[in-house]
Order: C-alpha cells, then structure tokens, then sequence
C-alpha cells in the first residue's frame, strides 16, 4: 500500500512539472506521459488506477474543450 502512494506521489510530480501549453500535442503528449508511467509501475486491474487515468483523461479532455471554444 505505501509503495501506491508513493508511486502515486510520483506520478502526480511529474504530471505538475509538464507545463501545461496551448499546443492540443503537447496536452496529448503529456496524457501518453502520465498513461506509460501508470502501466509501467502499477497492476493494470487495480481499481484506484483505472479511476486515476480516467480522472487524467477527463481534465484533459476538458482543458482541450475549452481551448477549443
């Protein structure tokens, strides 16, 4: 359990030093980011993971909507 937090830890770390840009490539590139740090550290079946890169992608997907608009 305390190696998920501090995965997690790390894994928002990074997400906060990726400036956030108005290039959409750099929002999707950043969202690869975070997804290959995820898979690469975590258990894919974990239910805190799933709900964490579907948090990832709705923020996202959000700041990309309102740059749009």
């Amino acid at each position: 359990m305390l190696i998920k937090i501090l995965e997690l830890i790390l894994i928002i770390i990074i997400w906060r030093l990726i400036n956030f840009s108005e290039n959409i490539f750099m929002y999707t590139f950043r969202v690869l980011i975070i997804l290959s740090l995820l898979f690469m550290i975590s258990d894919r079946n974990s239910k805190e993971w799933i709900i964490f890169v579907i948090l990832i992608f709705a923020s996202t997907f959000i700041k990309l909507f309102k740059k749009l608009l």
